[in-house]
């Protein structure tokens, strides 16, 4: 390990109701060139780090008016970043259904941010899936950021474009993907997604110090099937050959 004194981490801070100990989580770093990273949230300002020397920060702009605690963040080509979603407070907020997309140039350099069209749905705790064919596919989360819950889930996905810039509500899940759940990219193109919940409790259903509910944990997964796994009359497609 290497002390980056330079650094500093205070610049990346949300404004959390509940303070420090949610202010600095689940930063929304990408590594870039000639190391350096760049910060895109959830804080509604974003930062250049360096690891080089002993350091350094350097402010890069605002992407939007408002923090934006566990949306969603995704690098869908080189220095091309897509966030969506989140809310201002790390639970119990309203999450937002607001998305950008981000153009990085050099270190130092303010980033271009533009308002890209809205999610049909606000998601906060979602998760985002860069697909082979470029496009960026968004599962899960909740209308109002509540950990350890299903309350205002969303099961519908949605498709966005980056070439177009649109939006496509497609299949919904068949289980609610909110707190602490993940999706992945899979080898054959399907995505899978799992999780939600699954909170600590040391004494069974009913004794968690954060109220969470164990009856609503979801320790199971399930595929997504894109549509490019589709032919128009919903047969499956001839697989390519690479």
């Amino acid at each position: 390990w290497k002390a980056l004194p330079g650094a500093k981490a205070s610049a990346l801070l949300t404004t959390d109701r509940e303070g420090i100990w949610r202010e600095d989580n689940h930063a929304w770093l990408f590594s870039w060139k000639n190391q350096s990273i760049f910060q895109a949230g959830p804080s509604k300002n974003m930062n250049w780090y360096s690891a080089i020397d002993d350091g350094d920060q350097i402010p890069a702009g605002t992407r939007d008016t408002d923090d934006a605690m566990c949306g969603i963040f995704v690098m869908y080509e080189p220095g091309k970043i897509f966030t969506a979603g989140g809310s201002p407070d790390y639970t119990n907020a309203a999450a937002n259904n607001r998305a950008h997309m981000i153009t990085l140039g050099e270190y130092g350099e303010a980033a271009t941010v533009e308002r890209a069209p809205d999610m049909a749905y606000p998601r906060g705790f979602s998760n985002a899936v860069v697909l082979p064919d470029g496009t960026v596919l968004v599962t899960g989360g909740q209308r109002k950021s509540l950990v350890f819950t299903d309350t205002d889930g969303v099961l519908q996905t949605e498709l966005f474009n980056p070439a177009t810039k649109s939006w496509k509500t497609l299949a919904s899940q068949a289980v609610p993907r909110n707190y602490h759940s993940v999706s992945i990219l899979l080898p054959d193109g399907r995505v899978f997604t799992g999780g939600g919940g699954l909170c600590y409790t040391a004494g069974g259903v009913g004794a968690s110090t954060v109220n969470c509910n164990k009856l609503v944990d979801h320790a199971d997964g399930q595929t997504f099937s894109p549509p490019y796994l589709f032919n128009s009359d919903g047969s499956e497609a001839t697989r390519p050959s690479i």
